[in-house]
């Protein structure tokens, strides 16, 4: 059997998820083959115009016009607490955000490394069931499910049927968003929702 090329900007993401003893997130192969490192602990399948604390500015791109698929994780912040954990994925009609707490001095690494864990497990699943709604004809072409998983900024999720059409925005706190984002997926591929 033949083993799969890993690039080294994917092992060095890697390598550097395991010293921190950190689960690494799904990737999709497309795009995990693409991974770069631009910085010491950031990576990515694109040149970021800024850094991803600003998790705004990413989602917003979204919402406001079509963004190519990419992927970008790493770690990014600034003080002494705040900084956080990124893995943004857009990819066909996904556009995740999750920034979480990681590296601060306040921030307790045991509490961390299981919200982490948590949130890419969940990530994981998230991406099958959108998989498995397009292999339904369940999810409209063009439609794109914007998930944001954050501590820093507003969390949230919706669907945006084109960039710059009104999102319909479904999350409602104290839930997870990604926990959300998957009942809904699950929702609109048993027939609960249409789009």
């Amino acid at each position: 059997m033949t083993q799969r090329y890993i690039s080294p900007g994917l092992q060095k993401a890697r390598a550097l998820f395991a010293t921190e003893g950190l689960p690494f997130p799904e990737l999709p192969p497309a795009l995990a083959d693409q991974m770069r490192p631009f910085e010491e602990l950031l990576f990515g399948t694109r040149d970021p115009e800024t850094g991803p604390y600003a998790l705004d500015v990413f989602r917003d791109a979204v919402y406001e016009q079509p963004v190519a698929d990419y992927a970008l994780l790493g770690f990014d912040g600034h003080g002494i607490n705040s900084w956080a954990l990124h893995y943004y994925l857009v990819q066909g009609p996904l556009a995740l955000f999750i920034q979480l707490p990681w590296g601060g001095a306040y921030t307790d690494p045991d509490e961390a490394r299981a919200r982490v864990g948590e949130a890419f497990a969940l990530a994981a699943t998230l991406t099958a069931e959108l998989a498995g709604a397009q292999a339904a004809r369940a999810l409209p072409g063009g439609v794109r499910l914007v998930v944001t998983d954050s501590q820093f900024v507003e969390p949230g999720c919706a669907w945006l049927k084109a960039p710059g059409a009104p999102p319909v925005e479904f999350w409602r706190p104290p839930g997870s968003p990604l926990a959300q984002a998957v009942a809904a997926v699950q929702d609109l591929r048993a027939g609960k929702i249409k789009l």
